[in-house]
């Protein structure tokens, strides 16, 4: 008996440390995959600062000054009026992509980097009244009345996505009607 008890602790003994080499492989692996996946942040935290270094480069001191584009200045116009109301919601950020989508007629991909931008640029203008009031003086020569009309049909969808439309919101489309005289 004793000595059959010994020929199976060998074999015991050799399905155990081969268990034991079985799980440290894959506590390996999975230390591994944790590692590549933090490198992959890093990567795109790299491209990421690339860009906004980029961006912030082109727009110098006054942003406002760089929006050259007037489909890029309608849309800081929306994100300045959906972030005056706190946290954009889902909702209202699909919505904006739809404007963008829709309206100003963006692919995918170019809506998605023109929102984007329009949240750095609404950022850095203070509060809607001001980014509003600032970009309308600087889009104003470029725009004729329809499209004039376009923007603010923008701004009231965009106001109204979760529901009804704010107090401040409607007065500040309210006084870009009356600058605009529609």
């Amino acid at each position: 008996m004793l000595k059959n008890a010994g020929a199976v602790m060998h074999i015991i003994a050799g399905v155990l440390g081969l268990l034991g080499a079985v799980a440290f492989f894959l506590y390996r692996m999975d230390a591994a995959r944790q590692n590549a996946h933090r490198v992959g942040e890093a990567a795109n935290d790299t491209r990421l600062f690339f860009r906004r270094t980029r961006w912030n480069h082109k727009r110098k001191f006054r942003p406002v000054n760089e929006i050259n584009d007037s489909r890029l200045a309608a849309t800081v116009m929306m994100v300045a009026l959906a972030h005056d109301t706190g946290a954009m919601t889902e909702q209202t950020i699909a919505v904006i992509k739809q404007q963008l989508t829709t309206v100003l007629q963006f692919s995918d991909a170019e809506a998605e980097e023109i929102f984007a931008q329009a949240k750095w640029y609404a950022q850095d203008m203070g509060d809607v009244d001001t980014a509003i009031d600032k970009i309308r003086r600087r889009m104003e020569p470029e725009l004729d009345a329809q499209q004039r009309k376009d923007v603010v049909a923008m701004l009231t969808t965009v106001a109204a996505a979760d529901g009804e439309i704010d107090v401040l919101q409607q007065q500040s489309i309210n006084r870009l009607k009356n600058a605009w005289e529609l």
